[in-house]
């Protein structure tokens, strides 16, 4: 993965295996130079002006993966920790933040096929699993024909 591998919601946060971080985003053994101090600019970036830049960064990397908005307290704690954590310390929480975001959005979605296979079985009258296989098939079967049918109307 690079720094650029991005999907819908972010940079994917994977597992950190490194023993020492020194980004806050993947891949998290390669440095960030867009995060340097900028001393060959005209003027150069000041001390401070690079230093609220990390933390900006910081933030950012921490609240992305949330997808919700903090509460004052919790932006509070987030500051503290994008101001003086340790890089490594800043990626190992945002990336639990993301990998923990994701495995909800996973199981919200089986749930919803859980639901979904729950309600077809319903509808076709079907407790048995074998029998809803069974039942699936015959239905699958039977969509097939009438789109075939709808089709050769349509081009007539």
């Amino acid at each position: 993965m690079n720094a650029n591998d991005l999907d819908a919601a972010g940079p994917v946060h994977e597992p950190i295996t490194t023993r020492s971080a020194v980004r806050v985003r993947p891949p998290y053994d390669v440095p960030d130079h867009s995060l340097d101090q900028d001393l060959h600019a005209d003027p150069p970036e000041s001390h401070e002006s690079w230093v609220e830049r990390v933390h900006a960064d910081r933030m950012a990397a921490l609240q992305e993966p949330l997808g919700f908005e903090p509460t004052e307290m919790e932006r509070a704690t987030l500051q503290w920790l994008a101001s003086y954590g340790e890089t490594g310390t800043v990626a190992a929480v945002a990336s639990l933040e993301d990998r923990n975001r994701r495995f909800g959005e996973q199981e919200g979605r089986a749930a919803q096929l859980r639901e979904s296979v729950g309600q077809l079985a319903d509808l076709l009258d079907v407790t048995d699993p074998a029998e809803l296989e069974k039942a699936l098939r015959k239905e699958i079967s039977r969509m097939r024909r009438a789109a075939t049918r709808l089709e050769k109307e349509t081009t007539r």
